[in-house]
């Protein structure tokens, strides 16, 4: 994802709708290549990007997300998410 051929790719999540997985593929070990979103309403957003060879997913399966943390280049390198536990009373 980025380069010089990349464009801006964006969605909006509905008032009750949390993201419940993440997904996504990458080159080396450097190279993020591609993301999906899923969420709690049964939506995939995505794939963004081009698929590369290797893949990664992260389901949340405790707590909701409520931030992204990325670095970056020329290409999108690191993707870290911020997750608030899940409330226990």
């Amino acid at each position: 994802m980025g380069g010089t051929t990349s464009s801006q790719q964006q969605f909006t999540l509905e008032e009750d709708e949390e993201i419940t997985m993440i997904a996504g593929t990458y080159e080396d070990t450097t190279v993020i290549t591609s993301l999906t979103i899923g969420t709690s309403l049964d939506v995939t957003h995505g794939p963004f990007g081009t698929p590369g060879s290797k893949s990664f997913s992260l389901p949340v399966a405790k707590g909701k997300v409520i931030g992204f943390f990325v670095s970056y280049g020329d290409y999108l390198n690191t993707l870290g998410v911020i997750v608030q536990p899940a409330c226990h009373n």
